[in-house]
Order: C-alpha cells, then structure tokens, then sequence
C-alpha cells in the first residue's frame, strides 16, 4: 500500500476510488473495500489527516474510534493500493463538489466512484448522489452507492459506534467493528472512552501482549489510568 499526500507524485492508470472519513474502519466500511477491490484495478481511499468534527468543532474534545495510524494499518488489511491523505481544512470544506471530483481525477483517473449511500460532497454538501450521477457521464467514470448502515436490526454507522462505546456497550461496538474496540495510550484522551469505572483489558508492546486493568477517571475529559504489566505499549484493547 502506498500512502501519498498531495505533493506526490500521482500513479498513471486507471482507478477505483472512494472517499471518506473512515473512522474506526467498520465492517460498512469492510463491505465498500471488498467491492472497490473486485473490480480489477488499482484501489483509491482518499481520506482525511483529521476528523472533520475537529474544525467545525474545535472547542470539543476528539471522539475518535482510531488514529490515522490505526486506519492506515486497517486499510492496507484491505488489500488497498494506494491511500490519498488529504488535511480536512476550511478551503477544503468550500471547494464545490464538482472542482473537487475534476482535482481527483486530474490526480488518479479513476473509472469507478464509491460511495457509501447518502454522501454528500463539497461545499454545503450539495454534491448529492443525483447530482454525481449527472456529473459523471462528463467525467468517465462509473458511480455507484453502497448501503453501509445495515447489520440486523441496527443502523451501522461511525456516530452509532460512538454511541454504544459511550453508554458502555462494548459488545455491540465490537459487532459493527468486526474486531474488539481498542485506543492506544499516547492518545487516549482523542478516543471516545465507555463510562468511569474499571475495565478488563489486553495491552499490546511490539511483539508481546498480556491482561491488564484500565480505569476510566473521566470520560469528558478522556482520562484514564492503566495498570500496565509491559513497557512501550502500543494498544489498549477492551
């Protein structure tokens, strides 16, 4: 997997690509990856430096499910082959949608758009799915919208995600996840925390791991205590 920025240089081929948040990679995510790589050719995640509740509300503290770290890892699990880092900034935010579609593809050329169903694109969300549809017949390239949200009978989505890990729901989080919610300790206080009280956790150090007990202080505030057996950790897993 190749990791470029915007002053990269760009690979010459045609692409199937997709945009998005991608905060803590969930199993709707999981499903978008799968079709984008079935199509045979170069995969394209564009994705974001910084979560986009981090300029429209900068007085609030993060409420991560990953860093951009743990999401790269978790893409390139995906088989993707190159991941577009892009700084989420207010120029961004005012770009329309279509000057935003035509920079991309001046970038990678791709042939396929995915999307998760009912994005919306550049400024003041007005690049709908219609709209899209309309635009890319001038553009060549294929769009299609993938329903995310479906698991039983609960709406999968990041925002729920964060809901149940706040009220304490572990189980239901690592269900739409697909794996055990976990943070890493330098950055604990950017992750969404469940509720105050003591927790049974595995903590990981390159190349080992063993039980521990976490102790949520604050949740507010993303304070924690952790009795840690390991030095150098690198992940707390719930």
């Amino acid at each position: 997997m190749r990791i470029l920025s915007p002053n990269d240089p760009f690979p010459e081929c045609r692409c199937a690509l997709t945009i998005g948040t991608f905060d803590g990679v969930h199993l709707g995510h999981t499903a978008l990856f799968k079709r984008l790589n079935s199509f045979q050719v170069p995969s394209v995640v564009v994705t974001f430096t910084s979560h986009p509740s981090q300029l429209f509300t900068p007085q609030k503290r993060p409420q991560n499910l990953s860093t951009t770290h743990q999401k790269l890892d978790l893409l390139q699990k995906h088989q993707i082959d190159y991941v577009y880092l892009l700084p989420f900034t207010q120029e961004l935010v005012e770009t329309p949608f279509d000057t935003f579609l035509q920079q991309l593809h001046k970038k990678f050329s791709f042939s396929y758009l995915l999307l998760g169903k009912g994005a919306k694109l550049g400024h003041k969300k007005e690049g709908n799915e219609e709209k899209i549809r309309q635009l890319a017949p001038s553009m060549g390239f294929l769009p299609e919208f993938i329903d995310l949200s479906k698991s039983n009978e609960n709406a999968l989505s990041s925002t729920n995600i964060r809901k149940a890990i706040f009220q304490g729901d572990l189980k239901t989080a690592e269900k739409f996840l697909g794996r055990p919610y976990s943070i890493t300790p330098k950055d604990a206080s950017r992750f969404v925390l469940p509720p105050a009280g003591n927790y049974s956790v595995i903590v990981r150090s390159p190349g080992d791991e063993a039980h521990s007990e976490l102790t949520v202080l604050d949740q507010e505030k993303g304070l924690i205590e952790l009795k840690a057996p390991l030095s150098n950790l690198s992940e707390i897993i719930f």
